[in-house]
């Protein structure tokens, strides 16, 4: 499959574009733009077009997400298919009519693919590339199994031989192992000859042993029956010595803390915080003086500081005089420069006086005897009409005759012809017929269209299905707004997703109950906790018992043995719930959730059912709606849908209204034409051969024809007549006005000759040479003029200027300056404006120092405030008057808090010691007994186990010899077979040997044999990666192999020398060309086997040098005899190695 044209129509920031993409030997596109050109948006539009539009697209910044819309043209073999893919639910495949197709169109062009798949293999950019080269590497995916098993070629080999080198390493091995067979029989080896040894003695009766046996164990029983109940007594006289001291202490401490009764209790940060106000309201104190200091010094600077206002209001006028006096430093220079120009200007202008053939005069002279710029210009005026009047005074002559002779001409052809005129009935009528125009084809043209819009209403009216009725009844139809039933949509949308929600939420709060409920069950099979409730009621039962009991004493006989179990039962039930406490919290804690999760479940199923009635209410409200608007039994969903073929219906109604009664308009007008021409044509008399309109027109047409054609010549010659006729009479008068303007020209000339000094005898040509001379002089002297006037004559007035407006800003801002040049005027103010400004800098600097000292110190003092107000809730407390008392008060809660930590520790300390007793159990437990006593009792105790111990170490010493002596009576038969087991655990050893040697020697040679397997015969695809790398790496490396040694196994790139160099070793650009080789070969494998797609590379040599961008051209050239190939790039550059490459085959789209 190939695409023949992408059709961009509404998609990211192409509107109405389209691609193409036409086939060729190597069937290679190339689209090429700048960054943010739309390259990769072209991408994404291929996938889209294929595979539909996603979710939510990235490309919907333009076009809103409902409105995207992508074309395309595909191409299979022999077949095309031309569709449009738009986003919606359903029904996205369109033909470019918006037709719908089905899903399945596609399917014959995509084959088996779907969108993950072509993006993965297809679809590339130089991040996909990377992550699926990686992958294939580390044989994640499929393609990368494929490879490492291609290259195996013998992996059932390998096997073996890891089977043999295991049975071998189990046999033996340089390092002893238990598991090992050699030093199994080794150990075995050792242990028989050991026995062997011991088996060689033997002295005892067997009688003596026995009895001695017997006589040890009785003693050895009785001396642990003491020493189990020295222990008991050991250990009630520790807790005593332990909780003795703990007592005592909390006695002490609770009559400290009845000594603190009256004390005020203060947070425990109480001494922090006055310890911090403290030092903040110090900190602040020092602060306000600084800045108190701070704004008195910026006070008194401001004091000492003068500023000399009157040169700053006069600053600008200061730097514009001295801006002049820089802009007019040159004008001196300037005037003699120009003086010398206006000198040389007038030597020749002399010339041109004595050219003239005057005498020299000076430059006062020479103007006064110039003739004046309007007598010149009024001689070269004369000049130029002079040539122009004798000319026309011919031209007008020669024309005079020749109209004349034209004349003649004319009058003696209309002699010659006939009169006559046109009838106006005939003429009216044949107008009005000839504005109908193509009549018959326009009849025609109504008639289809009344057909036509005949079929599009019928065809309008059946897609109003289920809706069935006459057109009045559609057209008077009221229906609900489409906001009414856009929000119907959108709230029923918002009810289905909350529907949807609440329903998961539902399920998974089910699923946590009966998790919670499972948890529960196996928590009280496996630890079986012990439950406050059944302790309450084990003793309850026992109190009752007991209860009944003293009521009536006659029964104790009889009911003690239960009262005895219940006792024990409710004893038994509260060590346990002691000892499983924890267990007993997790079980409430666990039911306690289940509760919760309950009433959660309980209110989502409540919110699930609720949305799910408002839902089927709304239905049940449009459908009342729409009964009551004579609507069709439609959902609202679909009533959007509905209501744009009613207004297309409607519409197409009023087309065919129109269109009929256009038709019938058509046809009157044409009767009425035909009636009139008709009439029009018998009034002549002339007979009505055919009745038609188009044969009554025709036969007019041909009468008027030969009628106009007679009087259409003699109004022509007429004409010409007439025109002739009022051009001779123009001729003449221009005649006589030629001659008239060339006497008076002759006037005018003698006037002029006399007035500018000409003699009268000058000819045209003599004066028009002596005009140009004098306007030559006329020049100079005007530039003479202008150089005086415009530079010299300014130049001065600037001077003066600048000299009195020195002079009077002087007098205004520094009167001790008047007697100086206005240029140390200019200088000098300047200066002193400079320092000025300076002093006004320095003036607003300390102005705002000041301000901000101000600022600094009413914060500061606000601080100390601040900090005295965090300690006066403690005062208020306390009742203390100062920071002293204050402190003695925090003090005393401290130590208040102290005591009841301490009392609480004690307290715990004891409880831990007690061994679960109560603390009235402990306290009488503790006055019973004295300590001095306990410690020497609990001495003698120590001494009498020690003595105990001591006795039941000898006796099981000796219990322990006495039974190995008696056992091992068995004489010479110990010793035959610990010689037997010897001899077989040689016979072991030397068979692990002879095994191990074999399966080593085995392994080796099948190695050996496997390498050089693998080296003459690699998989396909290795093979193919392999031939593409070396192509693109310029022959840098030979061939890929893989290293099956590691684990792993890895893929390396050979060299020519031999070198094998891994994966990470690779350069960045070397590391994506191989990257592109196992893509290509994988694309290869795939073609070869499977449907055939394009293949879209997205910017994949951004790593390459030229030389190699031009070997991975050559390798998608030889992708592109195989499949279609579309390369997007911003590197222009590329282009004429895609032509050097492939020449007219290449199609290149700029963006």
């Amino acid at each position: 499959m190939r695409i023949q044209r992408i059709d961009l129509i509404r998609y990211g920031k192409f509107t109405g574009s389209s691609v193409e993409l036409p086939q060729r030997r190597h069937d290679i596109h190339v689209i090429v733009g700048p960054n943010e050109a739309g390259k990769s948006t072209v991408r994404s539009a291929i996938v889209d077009m294929l595979y539909g539009f996603p979710m939510r697209s990235a490309h919907a910044f333009l076009h809103p997400l409902p409105e995207l819309r992508l074309g395309g043209l595909l191409e299979q073999d022999n077949s095309h298919l031309e569709f449009h893919r738009i986003k919606a639910n359903r029904q996205t495949l369109r033909t470019p009519q918006d037709a719908p197709l089905t899903d399945g169109t596609l399917g014959g062009y995509l084959g088996s693919t779907d969108r993950e798949f072509f993006l993965q293999m297809f679809s590339l950019d130089h991040e996909r590339l990377v992550k699926g080269g990686a992958a294939i590497l580390s044989a994640s995916s499929d393609l990368g199994q494929i490879l490492f098993q291609s290259a195996a070629g013998v992996a059932s080999l390998g096997d073996i031989r890891e089977a043999l080198q295991t049975e071998a390493n189990k046999l033996w091995g340089p390092r002893k192992a238990g598991d090992r067979a050699y030093y199994q029989a080794l150990e075995a080896f050792e242990a028989a000859t050991k026995t062997l040894k011991d088996a060689t003695v033997r002295a005892k009766d067997w009688s003596d042993a026995q009895s001695k046996l017997a006589e040890l164990d009785s003693e050895l029983v009785d001396a642990r029956q003491r020493h189990t109940a020295l222990k008991q007594r050991h250990r009630q006289l520790n807790r005593v010595l332990a909780v003795k001291p703990f007592l005592l202490e909390l006695d002490q401490l609770r009559l400290q803390l009845d000594a603190h009764a009256h004390t005020p209790s203060l947070p425990e940060s109480s001494a922090t915080t006055l310890a911090d106000a403290e030092q903040k309201a110090a900190v602040a104190a020092s602060e306000v003086k600084h800045h108190a200091e701070a704004e008195g010094a910026a006070q008194t600077e401001l004091a000492a500081l003068h500023v000399e206002r009157n040169l700053l209001e006069h600053g600008a006028e200061i730097v514009e005089l001295n801006n002049q006096r820089l802009q007019y430093r040159a004008h001196p220079n300037d005037i003699a420069r120009r003086q010398a120009e206006v000198d040389a200007q007038w030597q020749v202008v002399a010339a041109l006086v004595r050219e003239m053939g005057w005498a020299d005069m000076d430059e006062q002279a020479l103007r006064a005897c110039m003739p004046t710029a309007m007598t010149r210009s009024s001689l070269a005026h004369l000049i130029t009409r002079h040539g122009v009047l004798h000319e026309k005074r011919q031209a007008s002559q020669k024309a005079l005759k020749a109209k004349a002779r034209e004349l003649e001409k004319a009058q003696a052809e209309l002699d010659g012809l006939p009169a006559g005129q046109a009838p106006v009935d005939l003429v009216v009528a044949l107008t009005a017929a000839q504005s109908l125009g193509d009549f018959e084809g326009s009849l025609r043209e109504r008639e289809t269209l009344v057909a036509q819009r005949k079929s599009e209403a019928e065809s309008a009216q059946l897609a109003l299905h289920p809706w069935q009725g006459q057109p009045e009844t559609l057209r008077s139809m009221a229906p609900p707004s489409r906001e009414t039933i856009q929000a119907l949509v959108l709230a029923q949308n918002q009810d289905e997703a909350e529907t949807r929600a609440a329903a998961k939420r539902v399920a998974e709060l089910e699923a946590e109950a009966d998790t919670l409920k499972l948890d529960i069950k196996q928590f009280l099979d496996t630890r079986h906790p012990v439950t406050r409730e059944e302790v309450m009621h084990a003793r309850q039962t026992r109190d009752n018992t007991w209860a009944s009991l003293k009521l009536q004493p006659g029964r104790i006989v009889d009911a003690a043995p239960q009262f005895e179990r219940e006792i024990a039962e409710a004893d038994a039930l509260a060590d346990s719930r002691h000892d499983t406490i924890q267990d007993a919290s997790t079980l409430h804690a666990k039911r306690a959730q289940l509760e919760r999760t309950a009433l959660a479940m309980d209110s989502a199923q409540a919110t699930l059912k609720v949305l799910r009635g408002g839902a089927q209410e709304r239905q049940t409200q449009w459908e009342l709606q729409a009964q009551c608007c004579g609507l069709p039994p439609l959902s609202f969903q679909s009533m959007g849908g509905w209501l744009d073929a009613r207004s297309r219906a409607l519409e197409l109604m009023d087309a065919l209204t129109a269109a009929t009664q256009s038709h019938v308009a058509q046809q009157q007008a044409i009767e009425h034409a035909r009636a009139e021409l008709s009439l029009a044509v018998q009034s002549l008399g002339m007979p009505v051969h055919k009745d038609s309109l188009r044969a009554l027109m025709v036969q007019a047409e041909t009468h008027l024809n030969a009628v106009t054609q007679a009087l259409g010549q003699c109004q022509t010659v007429m004409r010409q007549i007439g025109d002739a006729t009022r051009d001779l009479e123009s001729l003449r008068l221009e005649q006589d006005s030629n001659q008239t303007a060339l006497d008076a020209w002759t006037l005018q000339w003698t006037a002029a000759l006399e007035k500018a000094g000409f003699a009268q005898s000058d000819v045209t040509a003599t004066v028009e040479s002596s005009l140009q001379i004098l306007q030559k002089i006329d020049s100079g002297l005007d530039l003479m003029r202008k150089t005086r006037v415009e530079r010299i004559e300014t130049m001065r007035a600037d001077l003066a200027a600048f000299e009195q407006a020195a002079k009077a800003l002087a007098a205004q801002a520094g009167a001790d300056l008047a007697a100086h040049s206005p240029e140390e005027i200019a200088q000098a103010l300047d200066r002193r404006l400079r320092t000025a400004q300076e002093a006004e800098k320095e003036h607003r600097r300390l102005r705002a120092a000041l301000e901000v000292a101000k600022q600094s110190k009413a914060g500061a003092q606000a601080r100390v405030e601040q900090a005295n107000a965090a300690i006066q809730p403690m005062f208020e407390r306390t009742g203390a008057a100062t920071h002293e008392e204050l402190r003695a008060a925090i003090s005393a809660s401290d130590e208040y808090r102290q005591l009841l930590a301490r009392h609480t520790k004690a307290e715990d300390s004891v409880r831990k010691l007690g061994e679960g007793m109560s603390l009235d159990a402990l306290r009488t437990e503790s006055d019973s007994s004295d300590a001095t006593a306990a410690a020497a009792e609990l001495g003698e105790l120590d001494q009498q186990e020690e003595e105990l111990l001591s006795q039941d170490r000898e006796l099981s010493a000796a219990r322990q010899d006495a039974k190995t002596r008696l056992s091992t009576m068995a004489g010479s038969t110990g010793g035959a077979i610990a010689e037997a087991k010897r001899q077989e655990a040689l016979a072991g050893m030397v068979d692990a040997v002879e095994q191990y040697v074999r399966l080593h020697t085995a392994g080796r040679l099948l190695r050996w044999s496997i390498e050089q397997y693998r080296e003459l015969k690699q998989g396909p695809m290795l093979e193919t990666a392999s031939r593409i790398f070396a192509r693109l790496t310029l022959g840098s490396f030979e061939r890929l192999s893989v290293d099956f040694e590691s684990e792993p196994p890895k893929l390396q790139g050979r060299r020519q020398s031999g070198e094998s160099v891994g994966v990470d070793g690779l350069s960045d650009g070397t590391r994506d060309q191989l990257y592109l080789a196992l893509r290509l070969a994988a694309l290869d494998m795939h073609l070869a086997q499977s449907h055939a797609m394009p293949f879209i590379a997205d910017d994949l040599f951004i790593n390459y040098d030229d030389a190699r961008s031009k070997a991975g051209l050559e390798a998608l050239g030889e992708l592109s005899m195989k499949t279609q190939v579309v390369v997007l790039t911003h590197h222009d550059h590329l282009l004429p190695a895609f032509r050097d490459i492939f020449g007219r085959d290449v199609n290149v789209v700029e963006l």
